[in-house]
């Protein structure tokens, strides 16, 4: 039998690691923030400081935070079910909560479109109007969560 890799601070791929990485990227962000011509961080207030960062970054952080909340709220009580009590059928709602990781997620990205799009969905089609738009914030919160 194997023992197990250990990887201590000082061993040789740890190091490597570090020296291909970590000061890679540290001398990105000290040269970003510390420019040659003094001008320290004008360049984040310029580019960080706009509406429209903001605003990015803010629907960066709802869908996110969205997403989060969905996917756990879904999640918790479906792994609660199928561990903690014999409900019946377990093997098939495990499969099909194991498809996901199977099926790659621009599919499901794709398949999501072609039902709600706003205009031309399957599902606003059968409904006969603009009633779902996965364009939406809680569009995107609805695909990532899922």
């Amino acid at each position: 039998m194997k023992k197990p890799l250990k990887l201590a601070l000082g061993s040789p791929f740890v190091l490597a690691l570090l020296l291909l990485t970590v000061v890679p990227i540290g001398l990105v962000i000290y040269r970003s923030v510390f420019t040659p011509d003094g001008a320290t961080l004008q360049y984040y207030r310029e580019a960080f400081g706009r509406s429209a960062s903001i605003r990015s970054v803010l629907n960066t952080l709802l869908i996110s935070v969205g997403t989060v909340i969905f996917a756990t709220l879904l999640a918790v009580p479906s792994a609660w079910l199928i561990a903690r009590t014999d409900l019946p059928g377990h093997r098939r709602f495990r499969f099909l909560l194991l498809l996901p990781y199977v099926i790659p997620p621009y599919l499901g990205a794709i398949a999501w479109i072609n039902l709600c799009n706003p205009t031309v969905g399957w599902l606003n089609r059968l409904l006969g109007g603009a009633v779902f738009d996965i364009y939406t914030t809680w569009g995107i919160v609805w695909v990532l969560g899922l």
